[in-house]
């Protein structure tokens, strides 16, 4: 029961996220405070820590986009500097991976390999979203890839399920996006 009400919550945000709708970050909320759980009973604390850090980002993303500024629009990660952008968001990737691999391991944590890489790429994918970058949908794309097998690894069917549906809304949302981009 608690994987469903999480699914069917998370689904509706995502859902919502491609088209905009500020509405993405409450409904998201709920679905993040039911994963919670879910990850807490099944030992997965990568995956469990990163629902915290989904909280405090939605709030953010939700007051970001409750603005009359900067995050109304679309805009690119890299808009106005080098490509040492990129590279600083891959290595703040694979720093939060292996922080959150040690997390894992000292508290025997499942899947580690798996839960630190796709916690690293969900927080940094959140914060982009949070400010309206197309490379969001990216990072949540890879994410999506490595979230099926880890579902399916940890016997989470219907999150597997449910991250495939993910997988085609990433689709969705940056090819949406990429409409809407403003500032190329």
């Amino acid at each position: 029961m608690i994987e469903t009400i999480a699914v069917i919550f998370s689904l509706a945000s995502v859902w919502l996220t491609t088209k905009r709708n500020i509405w993405c970050w409450p409904i998201g909320i709920i679905g993040i405070m039911f994963y919670f759980i879910l990850f807490l009973q099944s030992k997965e604390y990568c995956n469990m820590l990163l629902q915290l850090t989904f909280l405090t980002q939605s709030i953010i993303g939700w007051m970001n986009w409750n603005k009359d500024d900067e995050y109304k629009e679309v805009t690119l990660y890299n808009s106005n500097l080098s490509s040492m952008r990129y590279a600083y968001l891959l290595f703040e990737i694979a720093q939060i991976s292996f922080i959150y691999y040690f997390i894992s391991l000292v508290s025997n944590g499942q899947l580690l390999v798996l839960d630190s890489i796709t916690t690293g790429l969900s927080i940094m994918a959140m914060a982009l979203l949070s400010m309206k970058k197309l490379e969001s949908w990216i990072l949540w794309i890879i994410a999506d890839l490595l979230y099926i097998p880890f579902f399916i690894q940890s016997e989470h069917y219907l999150s597997a399920i449910t991250y495939s549906i993910f997988l085609g809304l990433a689709v969705k949302g940056f090819i949406d996006w990429k409409k809407e981009l403003k500032n190329v």
